[in-house]
Order: C-alpha cells, then structure tokens, then sequence
C-alpha cells in the first residue's frame, strides 16, 4: 500500500506535534507505520485502529480487512469480517482475493 502526500504529512504532524487529527484514509496507510519505521509505542497504531473502526464504511471494509490482517490485528479483521458477513450485498467486494472469499463465505454456510 504506497501511502499518499496527505497521509505522509498526517505522520509527521504525529511525529513533531503528536498530532493524531487525521482523516481515516490516512488511518488506514497509518496502521503500519509503527512497525515500519520502528517507534517504540503503539500510540499511532491504537488512533489508528480506532479511527478505523470507527469510520468503517461498506465501501472500505475490504481494505481495512486487509489492512488488519497484514498488521496481526485481530480484533479489527474479526470486526471487519463480522460487518462484512452481516452486510454482504452491500459490501463493494470488486476487489476481493479468493482467500478473503473463502474466509467471508464460511460464516455464511452455517
């Protein structure tokens, strides 16, 4: 995921000013900053998670899903796969791999 001008600037106001007003899309780039550049603290990464699951909509589920996922959150993929079970017509799913199909039609066959 290549993180856009916005969201690089949304880190450094975090960095100088521990400024963490950010719109979710940059929550989502955001998320794996922590590991990636090595901060010592999960501050970012727990704003991040938040602001995402608070600002999950059917369109970026997907996203947020895979973003959980590749980051070991737990918590937020179940969240995530649970909105998406409970909501799958609506779900824009244009870009789902066949593993996440597997895992999001199991729930479905019982």
């Amino acid at each position: 995921m290549i993180p856009s001008l916005q969201s690089f600037d949304s880190l450094l106001r975090y960095i100088y000013y521990a400024d963490v007003n950010m719109p979710p899309e940059d929550s989502l780039y955001l998320f794996s900053a922590p590991y990636f550049y090595g901060f010592t603290n999960n501050r970012l990464q727990a704003f991040c998670k938040q602001n995402l699951e608070m600002n999950v909509t059917f369109e970026n589920v997907i996203q947020i899903l895979e973003a959980a996922d590749s980051m070991q959150a737990t918590d937020m993929k179940n969240y995530a796969l649970s909105l998406i079970v409970h909501h799958f017509p609506k779900v824009n799913i244009v870009c789902v791999n066949s593993q996440w199909l597997l895992c999001i039609s199991a729930p479905l066959t019982y």
